[in-house]
């Protein structure tokens, strides 16, 4: 549900994070839907029994060209609080 020019790594033990490279904000909520509703839509087994997984996904934009350590903080809240 990525494009190739996007990351996705795990950030803590549930959440993960997915860079969206000049992806402008109404893009990147675009991208959030359209994973969510594939992670709704796949049917995932635990104990061969099929379980439902939703996720929840806030969506933050970086404004320039870097990031430094402390613009990765907060970025991640902002995503967090969204």
């Amino acid at each position: 549900a990525v494009r190739a020019s996007d990351d996705v790594g795990r950030w803590g033990g549930e959440e993960f994070l997915v860079l969206l490279p000049d992806a402008d904000a109404a893009e990147a909520e675009v991208a959030a839907e359209r994973l969510r509703e594939q992670i709704a839509a796949t049917e995932f087994h635990a104990d061969a029994r099929p379980i439902s997984v939703t996720v929840s996904i806030g969506v933050a934009i970086l404004e320039g060209p870097r990031l430094d350590t402390t613009g990765l903080d907060v970025l991640i809240r902002v995503a967090d609080a969204a």
